[in-house]
């Protein structure tokens, strides 16, 4: 009786440890989902910039700029620290933000569960350091992502003036 004790537990014992090794301990996902949020937030940043672009032609001074009372949008903060990302603007079409990550992309590939990471879209080209590398790629720690608007494929809206007195 002893031995198939033993036994059990010697099984389930390898099978815990298995599944660690396999997906990852419970703190690794963790900051693999934080890692997650904070790509969604910086992609959903990009949209919010280029439309602002082409509404108002120039790039926001600074993100509170994007807030939306209408349609209820709000600066994402990170995650883990509760803070803005940063973000500056380099030319008329050229910005930049960062965002702190706790893994890089290349570990987070590994886990079975990682969506792919869309490609940079939303009309701006994405300064990738490979060519063929995902432009949301990065490493762990501090990683700025540089965008610059592509003015043929969006153009600013055409600025519409209203008659005044009415």
């Amino acid at each position: 009786m002893k031995i198939f004790t033993y036994s059990v537990i010697a099984v389930v014992l390898v099978v815990v440890i298995a599944g660690f090794w396999l997906i990852g301990s419970p703190l690794q996902e963790r900051m693999r989902k934080f890692d997650e949020r904070r790509l969604n937030d910086l992609q959903s940043l990009q949209s919010r910039i280029v439309e602002y672009w082409r509404t108002k032609g120039e790039l926001p001074r600074d993100l509170v700029s994007l807030n939306d009372d209408i349609s209820g949008f709000r600066i994402p903060k990170d995650p883990m620290s509760g803070q803005y990302y940063e973000y500056s603007v380099a030319a008329p079409e050229t910005f930049s933000f960062c965002a702190n990550f706790n893994l890089s992309s290349d570990q987070k590939m590994q886990q079975p569960s990682y969506p792919n990471v869309s490609k940079c879209s939303y009309g701006v080209k994405c300064v990738s350091m490979n060519e063929g590398q995902d432009v949301w790629a990065h490493g762990s720690g501090r990683v700025c992502f540089d965008r610059t608007i592509d003015k043929d494929i969006y153009k600013p809206y055409p600025q519409v003036s209203y008659p005044t007195g009415m």
